[in-house]
């Protein structure tokens, strides 16, 4: 039997179709901020604009981006032990997480290097946003995926990775980003919820903390030491 593999997408049809993933993570997040905000707002402005002052000199430190970094190698060190270690294969949506993940390590080296730098603190913060509300959508189909086979329905996903030619990960670091499984088998579980629920709950909180930071960019810090 002869394998067919898929031709690439165009580059064109790859940026449109990520754009659009974006599109509906970035939907899913706000439905969940907004009832963070309404939980926020009851606090005074005062309080609100001391947090924020708070958060955006903390982002112009090196040691808070180096915890992030810590923590995304942290959850991609994980996926290989899985895989690696305990045979849970990954499939097409597990390796997409990677690549959130692999984004959001990216941009915290990044901002170690100037963190003080706002052109560069933005970049980063932006790459942060957009690896997380990636990582949010993959996570969220791939709930989807385990929610409709645990109903007895059918469904399936791609078994080739569909990388843009330019950034062909499964092709440069197979061990990391080549599919080897298949979607929707709930094999593992802590406290009730599958490895896609939990890397939702932690891509949530990702995209959750790097708004804020965003937002917190936008605030004046004062020179004057006694205010």
């Amino acid at each position: 039997m002869e394998l067919i593999v898929p031709e690439p997408m165009p580059l064109t049809s790859q940026l449109v179709k990520i754009a659009c993933q974006l599109a509906t993570a970035l939907r899913l997040a706000l439905c969940i901020l907004l009832k963070s905000f309404r939980l926020a707002s009851k606090t005074t402005i005062t309080d609100r604009h001391t947090m924020f002052k708070t958060l955006k000199s903390l982002s112009m430190q090196r040691w808070p981006w180096l915890l992030l970094a810590l923590t995304a190698l942290a959850m991609e060190l994980t996926g290989l032990y899985f895989q690696y270690a305990l045979n849970y294969q990954p499939c097409i949506k597990c390796i997409y997480i990677r690549v959130a993940f692999a984004g959001i390590l990216m941009a915290a080296l990044l901002a170690l290097l100037a963190p003080r730098n706002a052109m560069l603190r933005f970049a980063t913060l932006s790459l942060w946003l957009g690896s997380a509300l990636y990582g949010l959508y993959q996570a969220q189909e791939l709930v989807n995926i385990e929610q409709i086979l645990a109903g007895g329905g059918f469904t399936t996903c791609a078994l080739f990775a569909d990388f843009p030619t330019w950034l062909a990960l499964d092709k440069w670091l197979p061990a990391v980003f080549e599919v080897t499984g298949t979607c929707g088998g709930v094999d593992w579980q802590f406290a009730g919820l599958s490895m896609a629920a939990w890397s939702r709950l932690i891509m949530f909180t990702y995209s959750l903390t790097a708004t804020i930071i965003i937002l917190s960019q936008f605030t004046k810090l004062s020179r004057n030491p006694y205010r």
